[in-house]
């Protein structure tokens, strides 16, 4: 590369894995990366016998995702040692890989992804080199009452990275509550998750009618996802109401399995209600844009991907304040469901029956490209790093 590109050091990354881990960080760096050069640097323990390397490259955007030997030390007190020292050490040979591949000596700035071992690396690469460290989170661990944030070493490691960046960036105005209330962040700037292009509608569509109307939950049924409320509260709609059909969709996982038992228990699947298997990322816009509107009832997320690809489908979405997204969502295409409080949610979804036909989703779009296009994002990187 001619120009000394930013690197990103990504906890998270999409991989042989998991195809979804940190899809929103590789959407991060492609949309600076189309102003600015951009590395990146995924590292996982994995079943080889020794290192194996992994490339994406698009545009200025050269990706490695270095795999290590999975170390099965179970001595106690040694072996947890041993695997802690073991994350850097391949960090750093996944680190030399990287720079010999771009052809450069150092990063002009470095962005930590996501509070993890790499922080380690992070403050390296820093104090070896002389630039400036910054730190981006996305995790629901800072947030109120998520008790992940309690273990000694991910302590430590916020702590360092907080110490020695030189500024802070969250994807949403509530997770940087969060980060604050643990005493985090260096002025904090947000920077909002992408939205593909692919999602948005033109200026001047027309809203159409869909027939039949078509709501949706869409997610990977972690227990703060609620969908097994969302389940009791569309029964209880349907008492009232045969005009619409519901689709949970999104990881194959035994939540979902169990959920669609209680489905069958009230006699709703298959008929009203329908289980739709896991999108491709590339069949996901199509698939909004023949639903009539969005269901979440999450008790609390740093931001909430899937409501930014709703709204810039055109859709008006049930959700909360208590999702770091809500702050974006026009207020035309947002409905409240307080996530305590069912009787809430159930009239949540009266309304967004009501109301799904009468927006004017392109309007809706629009706005949402304003706030979430890559182009958008891209600039805000751009002015939180100075590059």
């Amino acid at each position: 590369m001619k120009t000394s590109p930013v690197l990103f050091l990504n906890t998270w990354y999409p991989n042989r894995e998991d195809p979804w881990l940190g899809l929103f960080i590789r959407k991060h760096a492609r949309a600076l990366a189309a102003f600015y050069p951009v590395v990146s640097l995924y590292l996982k323990s994995a079943p080889v016998k020794k290192m194996e390397f992994e490339w994406e490259e698009e545009y200025q955007h050269l990706a490695l995702k270095a795999y290590y030997p999975r170390l099965a030390v179970g001595v106690p007190l040694i072996g947890p040692i041993i695997r802690a020292l073991a994350y850097p050490f391949f960090g750093y040979q996944a680190w030399r890989k990287l720079k010999k591949q771009a052809g450069i000596q150092s990063p002009t700035k470095i962005v930590l992804n996501v509070t993890g071992p790499l922080v380690w690396l992070a403050v390296f690469l820093k104090l070896r080199h002389q630039i400036p460290l910054y730190w981006l989170e996305h995790w629901n661990a800072f947030l109120p009452k998520d008790p992940r944030y309690s273990g000694i070493l991910i302590r430590l490691q916020a702590y360092t990275v907080n110490w020695f960046c030189s500024g802070t960036a969250t994807v949403s105005n509530l997770l940087a509550s969060g980060l604050k209330k643990h005493g985090l962040g260096k002025n904090i700037y947000c920077i909002p998750n992408v939205v593909d292009e692919a999602f948005f509608l033109d200026e001047q569509s027309k809203p159409s009618a869909k027939n039949p109307v078509r709501l949706a939950h869409i997610s990977n049924f972690a227990p703060f996802k609620q969908a097994d409320k969302i389940l009791e509260a569309v029964a209880r709609v349907f008492k009232d109401r045969q005009d619409f059909l519901f689709e949970f969709t999104g990881l194959e996982c035994p939540a979902k399995e169990a959920l669609k038992l209680r489905a069958i228990n009230l006699g709703l699947y298959p008929g009203k209600i329908e289980f739709i298997p896991t999108l491709t990322e590339n069949q996901i816009p199509e698939y909004l844009s023949e639903l009539s509107g969005l269901v979440s009832y999450s008790t609390q997320e740093s931001q909430g991907v899937v409501l930014l690809e709703a709204w810039a489908s055109g859709l008006s979405v049930v959700g909360n304040p208590n999702m770091g997204a809500w702050e974006l969502g026009p207020e035309e295409a947002k409905i409240e469901a307080n996530p305590v409080d069912l009787e809430s949610l159930i009239q949540a979804i009266h309304q967004l029956l009501d109301q799904g036909s009468l927006t004017d989703r392109a309007r809706i779009s629009w706005k949402m490209k304003e706030e979430v296009s890559a182009d958008a994002v891209g600039r805000k990187f751009l002015d939180w790093l100075n590059v």
